[in-house]
């Protein structure tokens, strides 16, 4: 038997002694490349094999990416009037169709699963909905039934109020989905400024779970553009009660919070800045000394609020005449300009302010034009915040093609009123 040999190795780590003393490397075959590259391979298929099963196991998962309040959207309803005879009989004609504006919720979803889902249900529960007074004391018989998604009760007589509405809305799987929706008194006037306030909190109901997916709280005004008309309207008149209302309304409109609409937000700013300490709204600064061709200007303004009514000396002034406000510095900078045409199609709307020093190519419509008493209003907002904390408001009545130089602050040919801004 031939002599064992002892031997003593050093650092024997992946070295094996074999049959017969032979050294043998246990890494070998890892560090071979090819088969390394094969292993990694491999490897990967088995690594996407599992991912794939597992996720064929995995149901929907759907959640929320976004909720918004949307820019108003044509909905589709039906004119109607209604009333009740002389004879005590009761009665309804319909007038066709009747377009109004409204805010939709925009929602977006996202399916992170690997089937579909199927959206069965929205609810919709209103935690506010207040009808703001009509202080412009419009009205008439005139009314629609609006192709809401969601309709509420005209009057709402107690919150909360849960509303639903069922729907099969596929969110498919790996995808994200949007869809809106409408949400509104059954019935409205469209003859008068029927501004609603509304607080909601919207959750959707999902087929394969119990849970519902929340998603969030909104705020919105219907009809889209009432609010503004009738907070405009009501500046400078004598509905003095009536804004006070109104501003209380929104106070607590606004103390609510949620994701507002552009409108909702612009107004809940609007009345906080014009409401002064003992919740009276602020009315305008007026002058009613004759200059030029303007026998008076009254005006007030806040960082984001303008507005001015503009008196033709004499009464009514020629239809195409051009009425233009400087908003000025004390030091008599010209900072704004804002213009518009006496018309007799003027109607409540909103003009921009552009930046400092810029001027608008073409001057619309005069917010309101009444010749009867020879007045016409501008409402307007500007792009961005009026900062001064006092400007004079420099009124010019400009005939048919007459073509002034605007940044000049005329000296005779004006009305002109020294205004703090409120708020």
């Amino acid at each position: 038997m031939a002599d064992r040999l002892n031997i003593r190795m050093s650092h024997p780590q992946g070295v094996l002694i074999g049959p017969n003393g032979r050294q043998e490397n246990k890494w070998q075959i890892i560090l071979n490349p090819r088969i390394a590259i094969l292993a990694i391979v491999v490897a990967a298929v088995l690594g996407v094999a599992v991912i794939w099963v597992l996720q064929q196991g995995k149901g929907p998962d759907v959640r929320l990416v976004a909720m918004r309040l949307g820019p108003p959207a044509v909905v589709d309803g039906t004119g109607f009037e209604s009333g009740t005879r002389g004879d005590g009989t009761e009665y309804r004609e319909d007038y066709g169709p009747s377009p109004i504006d409204a805010t939709p919720i925009d929602i977006t979803l996202k399916n992170s699963g690997a089937t579909s889902a199927v959206v069965l249900e929205a609810q919709v529960t209103i935690v506010f909905g207040k009808e703001l007074e009509d202080c412009a004391q419009t009205g008439g018989p005139l009314q629609v039934e609006a192709d809401y998604d969601v309709k509420l009760p005209r009057g709402l007589t107690a919150v909360p109020l849960t509303v639903t509405r069922e729907m099969r809305f596929e969110v498919e799987p790996h995808a994200s989905e949007r869809f809106t929706l409408t949400v509104g008194p059954e019935t409205q006037g469209v003859e008068s400024w029927d501004a609603r306030a509304y607080v909601a909190d919207v959750s959707l109901k999902l087929d394969y779970t119990a849970e519902p997916l929340t998603v969030g709280r909104a705020a919105w005004m219907t009809r889209a553009g009432d609010g503004f008309s009738n907070l405009s309207q009501g500046i400078g008149g004598i509905a003095t009660d009536c804004l006070r209302t109104n501003s209380q309304t929104m106070s607590t409109f606004g103390a609510l919070g949620g994701v507002r609409s552009d409108e909702a937000g612009a107004l809940i700013k609007r009345y906080s800045h014009l409401t002064a300490p003992n919740g009276d709204v602020r009315q305008p600064v007026c002058s009613y000394t004759r200059a030029g061709a303007v026998s008076h200007v009254c005006a007030l303004y806040t960082k984001d609020f303008f507005m001015a009514s503009v008196g033709p000396d004499g009464g009514a002034a020629a239809q195409g005449s051009r009425v233009l406000v400087r908003l000025a510095t004390k030091s008599g900078e010209v900072r704004h300009i804002v213009q518009c045409r006496l018309t007799e199609d003027s109607e409540t709307h909103e003009q921009q302010i552009e930046a400092p020093g810029t001027v608008s190519a073409a001057a619309g419509s005069c917010s309101e034009y009444d010749p009867d008493y020879g007045t016409a209003w501008v409402f307007a907002y500007p792009s961005t915040e009026l900062a001064e904390g006092a400007m004079m408001i420099i009124a010019e009545l400009l005939g048919p093609g007459e073509q002034p130089d605007v940044k000049a602050v005329p000296t005779d040919q004006a009305a002109a009123i020294l205004v703090n801004r409120m708020g």
